[in-house]
């Protein structure tokens, strides 16, 4: 009575502060379907399907459920890792899948594999990484000459716009995949602005836009012009900007480009200008700088 009545406590009779309807029943809450939800978004946002899928692939590599509460062991890892070199991965990849499966693990069974499983670094320092090879950078001529003088058939002219849209704004591939129509904008001055969104570190959306004009212009507005001029009705403002295209015809698919085919555009590029080594020409084919930079 002396503490209610210094401190104004009300006088509750066994009913929860704030409540006028009598003591409420506590909701059960499922605590492991709660944690995988809050798991699926502790990874990095802009790559956390890779993540996943590492994950799901390392599991059905070692015969274990994605879900066992039981913690990874180190022999596990080790064997999972020796038999990706037996797959002949290179040791840069395996590195790679790696961090994403120590950061699964992190985040399920709260350890560092590199604190706790010594062994997997001293698998890894076994293997001599193999020298990095030197990315071909395409400089501005030969993205025009590739742009006004390859044929105009639907398949290639697709890849002149998606290589004016890439070179002019520094894209990366999933960033041009997320461009759809009504982002590109034609100006009476003979310009197409274009807008796109860049996913950032610490999860941070930007988004700007970017002009093109002259060749680069021209490309993107004939490939347009023509998927309208064909598709007709099929074509919307959230349609895709990059669709399909017919080799060596005229006809377009509604079926957007995927992020596998925006890879190996570089090579078709490099085979039309005849460059050796078409292999290593980099996906993005930006000559200036990293799209981070720009």
């Amino acid at each position: 009575h002396k503490i209610s009545s210094v401190l104004h406590l009300p006088e509750t009779h066994g009913e929860a502060w704030g409540s006028s309807s009598g003591p409420s029943k506590k909701k059960k809450v499922d605590c492991d379907k709660k944690a995988e939800e809050i798991l699926q978004n502790a990874v990095p946002e802009a790559s956390s399907k890779e993540y996943n899928d590492t994950w799901e692939r390392f599991c059905s590599d070692v015969g274990i459920a994605p879900k066992r509460k039981k913690a990874v062991t180190e022999n596990e890892i080790v064997v999972w890792l020796n038999g990706l070199k037996e797959k002949n991965y290179k040791t840069s990849s395996i590195s790679s899948y790696l961090s994403r499966v120590s950061t699964m693990i992190e985040l399920r069974y709260c350890f560092k594999v590199a604190e706790k499983y010594p062994r997997v670094k001293k698998l890894m320092n076994t293997w001599e990484p193999e020298e990095p090879r030197q990315s071909h950078i395409f400089d501005m001529d030969q993205v025009e000459k590739f742009c006004t003088e390859a044929p105009n058939d639907s398949y290639t002219l697709v890849r002149k716009a998606y290589m004016c849209v890439s070179v002019g704004g520094g894209l990366r591939p999933q960033e041009a995949r997320e461009i759809e129509f009504k982002h590109v904008k034609e100006n009476d001055n003979d310009t197409l602005e274009v807008m796109f969104s860049r996913l950032k570190q610490r999860r941070q959306q930007i988004r700007g836009s970017f002009y093109l004009n002259g060749w680069m212009a021209a490309s993107v507005k004939q490939y347009m012009t023509d998927v309208k001029a064909t598709l007709q009705d099929e074509i919307e403002g959230d349609s895709p900007l990059f669709l399909t295209g017919i080799k060596g015809d005229k006809r377009w698919k509604h079926v957007p480009i995927g992020v596998n085919t925006f890879y190996t555009i570089p090579g078709f590029v490099a085979r039309f200008l005849e460059l050796p080594a078409r292999a290593l020409h980099r996906p993005l084919c930006a000559p200036y700088g990293s799209p981070t930079d720009l």
